[in-house]
């Protein structure tokens, strides 16, 4: 992976970037690390909306959650688990530090 797609993934995880923008991004994070995936919890709609592009009412539906809202947030925590179980190169690893120490 590149180190902007690097960045759209933690960007995304992180709550930075919409899905749409960060979709191309995360399409190829899912294909590149397919076994890390099942690790990480509700790992079913992130195939389902990134590798499937299911649309949200869809995803809602099937997902019981309550909104749109609510799904991206699972969806989020997903990618964010699967970028922290990764060994990142180091510029993409010295970035993410930065972006968590705004947050803190």
């Amino acid at each position: 992976m590149s180190e902007q797609q690097w960045l759209d993934c933690i960007s995304f995880a992180c709550g930075y970037r919409q899905t749409e923008l960060a979709q191309p991004a995360l399409r190829q994070l899912l294909l590149t690390h397919p076994g890390r995936l099942t690790d990480a919890p509700h790992h079913q709609w992130a195939i389902r909306k990134i590798l499937q592009l299911a649309s949200w009412p869809e995803l809602v539906t099937e997902s019981g959650l309550t909104g749109r809202k609510a799904l991206e947030k699972t969806l989020r925590e997903t990618i964010k688990k699967l970028v922290n179980q990764l060994i990142l190169p180091p510029p993409i690893e010295q970035r993410l530090n930065k972006l968590n120490a705004k947050r803190d």
